[in-house]
C-alpha cells in the first residue's frame, strides 16, 4: 500500500527530527498517537510537580479488617496451584504504533457562527522490532493491511464526495471512520488485541477480537484456551454471578454470555497474565481468574509474564497473585463504601491483612465513581493504581505501593490510562485540555522511581478526529515555521487568513503546535509549527501571542 508516513518522535527547538520519509501518496502518520475519546480532568500541562506524595504517617495507617469482613478481606496464604506456574521470563515485544491519521475539512458559516465540516480516517498500525517472530510479524502485517485497505477505500470515497458537495454549495455532516487497537498482551507467548471499528455514519461499533500465538503467528481460538466450556461456566456462575459485589444488570449480562459459551457459539476474548477477558459487548468484558481452573483451562498461556507487567482487578475488585514470590497467593482487594447516590464515600485497599485508605480530604464533595484498579510491577517495585472519574472534573487516580508485607498510599494524580496499560514501562495516558478546543490530549508515559505516572517525552497529540481537530485562521499568522515530512524547518512563512489547519501534535518542551494544511490536492499539503503559551495566571490559551479564539474560527469547546 502506497503511503506517506510522518513518524513524529519528539520535537527539538529547530525541529531537526528523525522520521519516516515521504512516499508516493500523501497519507501522514503520527507515531504513538492514540484514538479513544475519554473524559479527563482539566490539566493543561503534563507536569507532575503538583502530584504530591502524601505523608502516610498523617493520612494513612495500617488497620485490621472489621469483624464482619474477616473472611472476605483477610484471606491469604493460599498455595499457588502447581498447574499455575508464576514466573517472569517472557520477552516484551516492544510494540509501537504508526497510525494513518488523515482529514479533509472546511469551515461552514451560518452568518453568525463558524463550524467545521470534515471527513476523517484514523487507523492504528502496530509493529515491533524484536527479532525472531517473523510469523507473527507477517500475521500482523496481513491483519492491519486488510484493515487499512478497507479504511483507505472508504475514506477516499467519502473525501471525494465531500469535496464535490462543498463545491456544489451543500452543507456536509462530518464523517469519521476510526479503527483503534487496544493491546492486552504483546509478549513472546501471546499477542492479544481488541480492534474497534467506529463510524459516524452509523450507530454502534464493529469490534475485532484477535489473539495470535507469538511463536507461529497462528490465531488462538477460545477452545484452544478453555478445554471444558461447561466447567468454565459453572465457575463463573459461582464466582461472579453469585457475588454480592456485582449489580444485577451486570450479572444478567454475564449470564447471557455464559449461555452463548455453553451452547458452543464463537466467544470473543482477550488474554491477561492471570485470567481471560470475556466480552459481553463491544469493548465491555468480564475477567475470569484462572489459577483455580486447571481442569478446564489450558494453563500454558497464563502465569508467566515479562519483567514488567500489569494485572487488572476483576468485577469483585480483587486480584489474586503471588506478589512477593513466596509461592503463596496474595490478595489485593479494594473495599468501597458509597453514599445514597452511589458515589464513593471511602476507598480502602487491602493487601492480605494490611490496609491503607485514600485520605478523606482527597475524596472531594464532587461525586466520584470507581472505574477499575491495576497492579503494576515496574522498576523492581509493586504499585496499585485506582482509576476513577468525577462527575464534572473527569478522570483521575490514586497510587499505592506494596513493600514487603505492607501497603501505603503514595499520591493522587490527574488523568487516565488510555486503553490497557499492559506495559508499565510505556503506555498511553491522557488528560483534558483546552488547547485548540476542549478535548483530550494523549502522550506516552512511564512509571518513575516513586510510582508516579510521568511523561516519557514531551510530545502529545489530540485524541479527537475530523471537525474537532480542525480550525480556520481568522487573521494572518506571521512567523510560522514550515516543516518537511521529517519535521525539519524549511522556511518561515505567513499563513493567510482563511487557511484551514488540522492539529497533529503539541510539544510541551518547545511549546509549539504542529498543524497540517488541508488542501484538495494532498500533494500541496505541508506541516507548519506555531508557538503557544499557557499563562499561569489565566485559563486563556495564547497561540502566536494571541488568544486562540481570536486567531481561529471553528474551535469546539465544552459547555
Amino acid at each position: 500500500m502506497k503511503r506517506v508516513i510522518a513518524c513524529i518522535l519528539s520535537l527539538s527547538m529547530v525541529f531537526a527530527l528523525a522520521g519516516c520519509t515521504k512516499e508516493e501518496t500523501t497519507k501522514k502518520k503520527t507515531k504513538k498517537t492514540t484514538t479513544e475519546e475519554e473524559e479527563t480532568p482539566d490539566t493543561e500541562h503534563p507536569d507532575t510537580s503538583d502530584t504530591e506524595v502524601t505523608d502516610t504517617s498523617e493520612t494513612t495507617e495500617a488497620s485490621s479488617t472489621s469483624e464482619s469482613d474477616t473472611s472476605e478481606t483477610s484471606e491469604t496464604g493460599t498455595v499457588v496451584p502447581g498447574s499455575f506456574v508464576i514466573n517472569h521470563t517472557l520477552e516484551n515485544l516492544g510494540f509501537y504504533n504508526i497510525p494513518t491519521d488523515l482529514a479533509f475539512a472546511r469551515p461552514y458559516t451560518d452568518g453568525e457562527n463558524t463550524t467545521m465540516m470534515a471527513v476523517a480516517e484514523y487507523c492504528d498500525d502496530y509493529y515491533f522490532d524484536t527479532p525472531g517472530y517473523d510469523a507473527l510479524s507477517t500475521s500482523l502485517d496481513d491483519f492491519y493491511g486488510y484493515l487499512l485497505e478497507s479504511n483507505d477505500s472508504i475514506y477516499e470515497t467519502a473525501r471525494s464526495k465531500f469535496i464535490q458537495d462543498i463545491a456544489d454549495g451543500q452543507y456536509h455532516m462530518s464523517i469519521c471512520h476510526i479503527c483503534r487497537t487496544t493491546v492486552f498482551r504483546a509478549d513472546s507467548t501471546v499477542c492479544s488485541l481488541l480492534v474497534t471499528m467506529l463510524s459516524s455514519e452509523n450507530d454502534g461499533t464493529a469490534p475485532f477480537y484477535i489473539n495470535f500465538n507469538s511463536m507461529n503467528g497462528e490465531q488462538i481460538k477460545f477452545d484452544d484456551v478453555v478445554t471444558d466450556r461447561a466447567a468454565f461456566c459453572d465457575f463463573v456462575d459461582s464466582y461472579l454471578v453469585a457475588s454480592p459485589e456485582l449489580l444485577q444488570g451486570d450479572k444478567d449480562s454475564i449470564s447471557s454470555t455464559l449461555d452463548i459459551i455453553r451452547n458452543g457459539f464463537e466467544v470473543y476474548f482477550s488474554f491477561g497474565y492471570d485470567g481471560i477477558f470475556v466480552y459481553i459487548e463491544s469493548d465491555k468484558y468480564f475477567k475470569v481468574p484462572v489459577y483455580m481452573l486447571a481442569d478446564c483451562v489450558n494453563m500454558e498461556y497464563f502465569g508467566n509474564t515479562p519483567e514488567s507487567y500489569t494485572l487488572v482487578a476483576d468485577d469483585t475488585r480483587v486480584i489474586d497473585w503471588d506478589v512477593d514470590g513466596d509461592s503463596t497467593l496474595d490478595k489485593i482487594k479494594l473495599d468501597i463504601t458509597y453514599d445514597e447516590y452511589d458515589a464513593v464515600n471511602t476507598m480502602t485497599l487491602w493487601y492480605n491483612n494490611e490496609s491503607a485508605s485514600v485520605p478523606s480530604q482527597l475524596i472531594s464533595d464532587i461525586p466520584l465513581y470507581y472505574d477499575t484498579f491495576y497492579f503494576m510491577h515496574v522498576n523492581g517495585a509493586d504499585y496499585v493504581y485506582i482509576a476513577y472519574y468525577e462527575e464534572s472534573a473527569g478522570a483521575a487516580g490514586y497510587c499505592f505501593e506494596i513493600d514487603g508485607s505492607s501497603i501505603s498510599f503514595v499520591c493522587s494524580f490527574d488523568g487516565t490510562f488510555h486503553g490497557f496499560p499492559y506495559n508499565p514501562e510505556s503506555f498511553d495516558f491522557g488528560f483534558s485540555s483546552e488547547i485548540m478546543g476542549t478535548g483530550t490530549i494523549i502522550g506516552n508515559y512511564t512509571i518513575d522511581q516513586d510510582g508516579h505516572p510521568v511523561p516519557d517525552n514531551t510530545f502529545f497529540s489530540k485524541l479527537f478526529y475530523g471537525a474537532s481537530r480542525s480550525a480556520v485562521t481568522k487573521v494572518d499568522i506571521e512567523g510560522a515555521l514550515k516543516l518537511d515530512y521529517d519535521l525539519n524547518v524549511t522556511d518561515t512563512i505567513t499563513l493567510s487568513a482563511g487557511t484551514t489547519l488540522y492539529t497533529y501534535a503539541i510539544d510541551f518542551d518547545t511549546m509549539y503546535i504542529i498543524y497540517s494544511t488541508v488542501e484538495e490536492d494532498p500533494d500541496e499539503e505541508y506541516f507548519v509549527a506555531v508557538p503557544f503559551e499557557l499563562p499561569v495566571d489565566s485559563y486563556e490559551v495564547l497561540i502566536n501571542g494571541m488568544p486562540q479564539q481570536e486567531l481561529f474560527a471553528g474551535l469546539q469547546f465544552a459547555g
